[in-house]
């Protein structure tokens, strides 16, 4: 994300992007050229942005690793957990989700 904001920078800096005569799909991109830096406002605020978008990924890990539920929506979680929490029934992983019966029935 940061390269193609730099790019956008660095084409608007040119004047490259209010030519008429720029059309974008006939370039191909060159693999080992790197934008030049844009001004430290735009470079900080990439950071910033990367940086709380880091910190909300790392939290949503935390929160799923937990119970290793990806799959599972936060109200499908809390019920699981209260299913699982009761004595009178056992879950047990299966391929297609969690299978959840009597624990007279599982003995």
């Amino acid at each position: 994300m940061a390269y193609n904001i730099r790019i956008m920078y660095h084409l608007k800096e040119c004047g490259v992007i209010d030519n008429t005569d720029y059309i974008k799909q006939i370039y191909i991109k060159n693999k080992t050229w790197n934008p030049p830096p844009a001004p430290m406002l735009i470079d900080d605020k990439i950071t910033e942005f990367e940086k709380t978008l880091h910190v909300e990924h790392q939290t949503q890990v935390t929160k799923t690793s937990r119970l290793n539920l990806k799959y599972l929506t936060i109200p499908q979680q809390q019920t699981l957990a209260l299913l699982k929490g009761n004595a009178s029934f056992t879950t047990k992983p299966t391929n297609l989700g969690p299978a959840i019966m009597d624990t007279s029935s599982y003995i």
